[in-house]
């Protein structure tokens, strides 16, 4: 039951990106879905997208360690 409402938040983050790819904490909470969907790849990816654009955001270098 969680999976469907995971991929559904993904894809609304995918489209929140498009909008404006430079606000890191939308690839920070993609990253925690991708982290419950298991797919720690593109998790590991998007906390890098977000400690380029905001190189002080803990809570993406602590996600980055637990990934």
């Amino acid at each position: 039951m969680l999976l469907p409402l995971l991929q559904s938040a993904i894809a609304d983050l995918r489209n929140a990106i498009q909008l404006n790819p430079n606000y890191a904490e939308v690839y920070y909470h993609r990253t925690l879905a991708y982290n419950k969907t298991k797919k720690y790849h593109q998790a590991i990816a998007d906390n890098q997208r977000a400690i380029k654009l905001k190189p002080n955001y803990a809570e993406a270098y602590g996600n980055l360690g637990l990934v």
